[in-house]
């Protein structure tokens, strides 16, 4: 049985699965997507903002996004064949932090009832999700590839950010 430690304790493995990463954004896209249209109800940030926050301060792990997708995958995998595709956290983590942020807007905005912010954050959200979803083009990796090209970040950082 878990502890409440064991399931407060980070847990962040060296690469994540790339098909799992776009399967989350695929809910992420409906979610947000969803939240900038009904920009009055407020549980839709705050759930994305649980989601994100869980990933990005516990690790992917314990996030029921990512639990969920991974079934999917796992299903995918036994019954098509698919093979796993991995990808470095570094960026991951970042892009996840991004999330949150405009999460967090969007809550702000629905909370404090200003629509334009809920829906502009949250519409942003759905877009970039929408991209890493169908394209798999991760905007903000893209950004973490770049602030490593620029020193901000140590090259040693990410094995898959080389310019």
């Amino acid at each position: 049985m878990k502890t409440v430690i064991s399931v407060l304790t980070p847990d962040f493995p060296t690469v994540v699965i790339r098909q799992i990463s776009r399967l989350t954004a695929i809910q992420i896209s409906i979610l947000a997507l969803s939240g900038a249209i009904f920009n009055s109800v407020w549980l839709i940030p705050l759930w994305l903002v649980f989601e994100f926050s869980i990933r990005f301060f516990l690790g992917p792990k314990k996030s029921v996004m990512v639990l969920l997708s991974k079934q999917i995958f796992d299903y995918s995998i036994s019954h098509f064949g698919s093979l796993a595709e991995l990808k470095s956290i570094r960026p991951t983590r970042f892009a996840w932090f991004c999330g949150l942020s405009f999460s967090i807007l969007g809550l702000i905005g629905a909370v404090t009832s200003l629509p334009l912010l809920t829906s502009i954050s949250l519409s942003t959200l759905a877009v970039f999700s929408f991209l890493e979803a169908s394209f798999g083009f991760c905007f903000a990796c893209y950004l973490f590839g770049w602030a490593e090209h620029f020193g901000w970040i140590s090259p040693d950082v990410c094995i898959d950010c080389k310019r």
